[in-house]
């Protein structure tokens, strides 16, 4: 089965596992959930033998690491937590989010990562008012 590391952004429910997943954890899904992970610009595929840090029943497992995790890991990339975390809400939560000013700090890293078309149809409405 794939495996993917949450690379970037801050915790996610990743509701078609049902798992909730931060910085580093990685994941078993099948070739189905696999194709939206790779569509996720905060996830990674991953190669090689590590272990997931989620077992199939949810519990926290050991995970081996080839080194110390690197608290820098995202850094400076743009990405920011909240829009990603927005990002994994439905569509109808991020359209009102936009559309409520509550996502004005972060339009521009939703916008990067966020291709649905109504959220990308809001976030232009948005930035329209904003400059009117």
């Amino acid at each position: 089965m794939p495996r993917f590391e949450k690379a970037t952004g801050g915790e996610v429910l990743l509701r078609g596992i049902d798992e909730r997943v931060s910085v580093g954890d990685v994941v078993e899904v099948d070739t189905d959930f696999a194709d939206y992970l790779r569509d996720r610009p905060d996830f990674q595929e991953h190669a090689g033998d590590a272990t997931p840090s989620h077992d199939p029943d949810g519990d926290v497992a050991v995970r081996e690491e080839d080194g110390p995790p690197d608290d820098n890991a995202g850094a400076g990339d743009g990405t920011d937590e909240r829009a990603v975390n927005l990002a994994d809400e439905s569509w109808q939560a991020a359209v009102a989010t936009v559309e409520a000013g509550d996502a004005d700090d972060y339009l521009d890293a939703l916008e990067a990562i966020d291709d649905r078309d109504s959220v990308q149809d809001a976030i232009e409405t948005r930035r329209d008012e904003l400059e009117g």
